[in-house]
């Protein structure tokens, strides 16, 4: 189970945007030949210092994975990072890193 408004330990509030919640949906692992998948999680930081993740990176062609392990080793996660930072002006920016579990 995903909680939309998970609390961190300091308080803060943690949001998942409904497209997070989404792809993750899409990447779990249901099925016994499932691979992990991995990836970044982009957003900004709001007022209160709360955090809302507005879009995650998806496994690449060049990244690792197999049933109980992954490795971002594609480029395409840093410029999609690179992008979001580019086009909001530097609100967006690296919030962590995803990847599943079987």
């Amino acid at each position: 189970m995903i909680f939309r408004h998970p609390i961190t330990s300091d308080g803060r509030r943690f949001k998942l945007g409904a497209d997070a919640l989404a792809t993750f949906d899409r990447f779990r692992q249901i099925a016994p030949e499932s691979l992990e998948a991995s990836g970044l999680m982009i957003g900004r930081t709001l007022d209160g210092g709360n955090l809302i993740v507005d879009e995650i990176t998806t496994p690449g062609p060049l990244d690792e994975r197999s049933r109980f392990a992954c490795s971002l080793e594609d480029p395409s996660h840093q410029q999609r990072l690179d992008e979001a930072w580019e086009r909001s002006d530097g609100r967006s920016n690296y919030l962590g890193h995803w990847h599943t579990h079987p």
